[in-house]
């Protein structure tokens, strides 16, 4: 399935995420990383990949501002429907943007997550996502995703869970990897890993001096410069997203509703 037709797949599964994912154990799955992630209380973080919002709305009933992203429309809606009907309007704002390439500036969250996403990317795409996910966390990164059995244990995790060759093309691909290894070349420290029945949780740190390409490739820098040229309108949104960021870290409840983020206006989809 390539990644458009994935993304059309899930905006219109949406509706069904929910009930499919609570008989798997998502809501047992977020509420500990967000209790691993221990966001700060009223301060805002970041969730890629956010789907339906889950793990976003786990983090904002301990008190924190969170950013849900995702490039499924159908599930952002669903996820701000979720927050309507949970109270958490005022703590949550979700909008549309693709994981490997995020439109903010460096540094500009203390802690980003990653639930159960990294399975239905290929190895570049992984290695793009993990290397902004590094980029944007100016504390810590947290990810999770299956806990993939090695040996005779593997081929019955491939058996059970063959409906995600289904879904995603690149799950063969995932259940070959390591995912640590994949986090450390990406500048992340990383901590020892947390099980939770078929998941694994990495808890990360941003590394003092990452690898080469792990800064610097966000918005307001050029491919292939290594990011020291960057261009002049780029430059301009990505000031103006940092001082956006900047007034999100201390934005009232109601200001934070408010609050853009300086990329194109056409990206975003207003929360209503």
């Amino acid at each position: 399935m390539s990644r458009p037709s994935q993304i059309r797949f899930l905006s219109r599964a949406a509706r069904l995420y929910d009930p499919v994912v609570r008989g798997m154990g998502f809501p047992d799955l977020w509420e500990r990383i967000a209790a691993i992630a221990s966001p700060p209380e009223e301060g805002v973080c970041l969730d890629v990949c956010t789907g339906t919002g889950g793990l976003a709305l786990a983090m904002a009933r301990r008190g924190a501002y969170v950013v849900g992203l995702d490039a499924a429309p159908g599930m952002l809606r669903r996820a701000r429907r979720k927050a309507r009907q949970a109270g958490l309007e005022s703590h949550v704002k979700f909008m549309p943007m693709d994981a490997r390439s995020l439109a903010l500036p460096d540094d500009s969250f203390p802690v980003v997550t990653c639930c159960m996403a990294l399975h239905e990317m290929s190895e570049g795409e992984r290695d793009q996502v993990l290397r902004e996910l590094r980029r944007v966390a100016s504390q810590r990164v947290v990810v999770a995703d299956y806990r993939v059995p090695r040996g005779a244990r593997g081929w019955l995790f491939r058996a059970l869970h063959v409906y995600e060759y289904l879904e995603s093309d690149d799950f063969g691909s995932y259940a070959s990897s390591d995912p640590a290894q994949r986090l450390a070349e990406a500048g992340l420290e990383v901590d020892p890993p947390s099980d939770a029945g078929a998941f694994r949780i990495w808890p990360c740190r941003v590394a003092t001096a990452g690898p080469a390409g792990a800064r610097g490739h966000g918005a307001g820098t050029r491919e292939g410069t290594s990011g020291t040229q960057p261009r002049t309108q780029e430059v301009r949104r990505s000031a103006a997203t940092r001082r956006q960021c900047r007034r999100l870290q201390s934005a009232s409840k109601q200001g934070f509703l408010s609050i853009g983020y300086g990329v194109d206006a056409s990206s975003i989809e207003k929360s209503t």
